[in-house]
């Protein structure tokens, strides 16, 4: 994919909602309908005022193309919508907490392809930039109801506590009586408009909900973008030894071939898709594996303290992760290794047995029967070194009226490595 400008893009797809006691406009189908005044002609959704009817028409006109879907960009199952939609949720109640001092702007942010984006808000794109940047803007009472039937929850923006307290987003189309006669307020407004030359405005409102679909990208030192191709498929093939069989993918071990073969054959079944799972479009497929990517080469930090475990972390639906992981994996030789000046390089690090040089270092020996002592007083890890480990689990959480909300969530726990090139200069001095 590339922006319009023409420039190559990979990278990280980015949906923020920003909420900064936020408000709503319209859904469903997108409307026609204006303010006016004595001398102007107002866009409901995003307050632009027109001094005729054509231009807001015009204006109208515009943003009714942002909601007509590309060729491009192929429909996604509606078991993956709405289970995108649920972690939406999940991810704005995480947003909503227990106390007055932690109230104010919120801002959710996750990682989505434009497949994903255009199928849950098609329809309510009120502005779409040459960056192919998609901004929604809901605003008002309604503005509330109608993200309610977006989100199929009308608890979306609302969460319980004990003793009948609540925390919930915040939506008008004007401030209340009560926020235009606050003294407080009124000063507030005053000592910011006198600092407005010196700081920045904010493109977030009171009252406002902004949802923005962005694209993030990085290159390393090297110019490398992340591209992606696919892989290999489930094998069947396993190591043996004199007394043993060993899995070549888990390490178990079985006395018999039998025991193998069995554990292989489950494994096996494990890779068989439901018949709930709908297979999403396979460009729809592609730009996620891009997003794993860009967030992998975001923990390849530069420097030699920063190694050891990384974690990668990303709300997904069990679609995504079975259509990804399901026998075919990326094939990006890049995926593990981003490159820095002066030929440094951070890696992640996959053996299969620990090299020559840890098993033989003394430090390493010492830390590792240091960590044998702790053993019955600390937990041992289940993320080792040489290893990469792809979980998806399912979070949920329910607020004191035993309203449930739920998201799934990749996991992706690896360990880094920094190294750098020395090159070394001989000279010859005469005497």
């Amino acid at each position: 994919m590339s922006l319009s400008s023409g420039r190559p893009v990979e990278g990280n797809w980015h949906l923020a909602i920003s909420n900064v006691t936020n408000s709503i406009t319209n859904m469903s189908t997108l409307t026609t309908s204006f303010t006016t005044s004595a001398s102007e002609f107002i866009c409901p959704t995003c307050q632009k005022r027109y001094k005729k009817q054509g231009g807001l028409s015009r204006h109208l006109s515009i943003v009714k193309r942002y909601n007509i879907s590309h060729s491009d960009l192929d429909k996604l199952p509606e078991t993956n919508n709405e289970k995108f939609k649920s972690i939406l949720v999940y991810l704005i109640h995480r947003k909503l907490p227990h106390g007055f001092k932690k109230g104010g702007r919120q801002l959710v942010s996750l990682a989505c392809t434009e497949h994903q984006f255009f199928d849950i808000f098609k329809g309510y794109i009120h502005h779409h930039s040459n960056r192919n940047v998609y901004k929604c803007i809901f605003r008002g009472s309604a503005g509330y109801q109608i993200l309610s039937e977006i989100l199929n929850n009308p608890l979306w923006g609302r969460k319980f506590y004990d003793e009948e307290q609540q925390t919930y987003v915040v939506l008008f189309n004007d401030p209340p009586e009560h926020l235009k006669n606050n003294p407080l307020a009124i000063a507030t407004r005053c000592a910011t408009e006198s600092i407005a030359t010196h700081r920045r405005k904010s493109r977030y409102n009171p009252g406002e909900v902004i949802i923005e679909w962005k694209i993030k990208g990085e290159k390393d030192a090297k110019e490398n973008y992340y591209s992606i191709t696919n892989m290999s498929t489930l094998t069947t093939s396993f190591t043996t030894s004199a007394s043993e069989f060993i899995c070549p993918t888990c390490q178990k071990r079985y006395k018999k071939q039998g025991g193998l073969s069995r554990h292989l054959s489950i494994v096996k079944r494990y890779n068989i898709s439901h018949s709930d799972l709908d297979k999403l479009p396979e460009t729809n497929n592609e730009k996620f594996k891009s997003i794993l990517v860009y967030l992998i080469h975001r923990k390849l930090p530069h420097g030699f303290k920063k190694g050891g475990r990384q974690l990668v972390s990303l709300a997904c639906t069990e679609h995504q992760f079975f259509d990804i992981f399901k026998g075919e994996i990326l094939n990006n030789p890049l995926w593990g290794q981003k490159f820095y000046d002066e030929e440094q390089q951070t890696y992640v690090v996959l053996f299969n047995d620990p090299p020559e040089h840890l098993k033989n270092n003394p430090l390493a020996i010492a830390t590792r029967c240091a960590t044998e002592s702790i053993a019955t007083h600390r937990r041992k890890s289940r993320y080792n070194p040489g290893e990469v480990i792809i979980e998806w689990k399912i979070k949920g959480e329910k607020d004191a009226k035993e309203n449930y909300c739920e998201a799934g969530f990749i996991y992706i726990h690896f360990w880094t490595i920094f190294s750098m090139y020395i090159k070394c200069i001989k000279r010859n001095y005469k005497m």
